[in-house]
C-alpha cells in the first residue's frame, strides 16, 4: 500500500474542502441533495513532485443507468464493464501524453452498486448504531481513487474529459486541481468536455 506524504495529503483535503464548497453552492434546491445529484459528478487532482492523485465521485445511476445492487445477470454485467472503463484513468480524463504519467494504483467501487463496498459500511454503520441501519445506499455512488506518476506533471495544464462519452448518464463535473505552485476549480460538462486549469502553474 502506498503511503500518500503530509503534502499530499493536505494538498488533497483542500481540493476536497473546494469542491465541498462548490457542490454547496451549485446546491440551489433543486438538486438532489446537493452531493448526489443526478448527472453531475466531482473529480479532485492533487499534484506533488511526479505523484499525482486523482479521486471521482459519481453517482452510481449515472454509471450504470440504476441505483440498486445488480439484481440480473446483464446488470452484473454493467458493473463490471464500468470498472474496466473507470479503470483507464489516463483515457477517462485526458491526461497530457506530454506529461509522461503511467497509472500505478487504481481503486474503484460501486457503492451500492455492487457488494464490494457495501457490506463494509454496513458493517461499520452496525459497529456505531449497535442496529441494522436501515435504508442503506438508498442511493448508490461511483467512487475511484487512482495514483499517477508523471515524468513532467507541469505538462497537465488541461484534462479531456471522456466520462460523458463513455457514460451517457454523466452530464456535469466539477473539477479541484492543486499543486504545490497553485489551485485551479473548473467544471467540465457534455457540451464542453475540454477544460484548461488556469492558476494551477
Amino acid at each position: 500500500m502506498r503511503l500518500r506524504t503530509p503534502l499530499i495529503g493536505a494538498l488533497a483535503f483542500a481540493a476536497s474542502a473546494s469542491l465541498a464548497a462548490v457542490a454547496f453552492a451549485a446546491d440551489d434546491g433543486h438538486t438532489e441533495h446537493g452531493a448526489h445529484q443526478h448527472g453531475h459528478g466531482t473529480l479532485t487532482m492533487a499534484i506533488e513532485n511526479t505523484t499525482v492523485s486523482l479521486e471521482l465521485r459519481v453517482p452510481g445511476n449515472d454509471i450504470l443507468g440504476f441505483e440498486h445492487p445488480p439484481a440480473t445477470d446483464q446488470e452484473k454485467k454493467l458493473v463490471a464493464e464500468a470498472k474496466v472503463k473507470l479503470a483507464d484513468a489516463l483515457g477517462m480524463f485526458g491526461i497530457p501524453k506530454d506529461a509522461g504519467c503511467a497509472v500505478t494504483e487504481t481503486d474503484v467501487h460501486m457503492h451500492g452498486g455492487d457488494h464490494d463496498g457495501d457490506d463494509d459500511e454496513k458493517e461499520a454503520q452496525k459497529a456505531d448504531t449497535g442496529a441494522q441501519p436501515a435504508h442503506t445506499h438508498e442511493h448508490s455512488a461511483v467512487h475511484a481513487k487512482y495514483t499517477l506518476t508523471c515524468r513532467t506533471p507541469q505538462a497537465i495544464k488541461a484534462l479531456d474529459i471522456a466520462l460523458f462519452a463513455a457514460f451517457p448518464g454523466s452530464q456535469e463535473l466539477d473539477i479541484v486541481a492543486v499543486s504545490e505552485k497553485g489551485q485551479a476549480k473548473v467544471e467540465a460538462t457534455r457540451k464542453v468536455p475540454k477544460v484548461s486549469l488556469p492558476g494551477l502553474w
